[in-house]
């Protein structure tokens, strides 16, 4: 997601974050890549992991600021663990 996406956000014109196409990047607790996919229009991925601890990064989407710190996430056998990367667009 990027935001925020106006300069100025008043609660009768709300100006909510939006999905953006990037590069998500997953290494596991060694710090070794084992997996690099795009996200969809829409903003979302998916990447098949065997069960454990990985950290999950967004690589600088072009149009766009910084992003924000990776993220540790575990995964668990079975399940599908929800991840939000946010993209700073630079708007103050």
């Amino acid at each position: 997601m990027a935001g925020p996406t106006c300069p100025v956000e008043r609660s009768e014109s709300p100006c909510p974050d939006r999905p953006v196409t990037a590069t998500v990047i997953v290494t596991d607790a060694s710090g070794k890549q084992v997996a690099r996919v795009g996200t969809a229009a829409d903003g979302r991925f998916i990447v098949r992991l065997v069960p454990g601890s990985y950290v999950v990064r967004g690589e600088r989407a072009a149009g766009l600021g910084r992003v924000t710190a990776p993220m540790q996430v575990t995964v668990r056998a079975g399940q599908f663990t929800s991840v939000t990367l946010t993209f700073d667009t630079g708007i103050r």
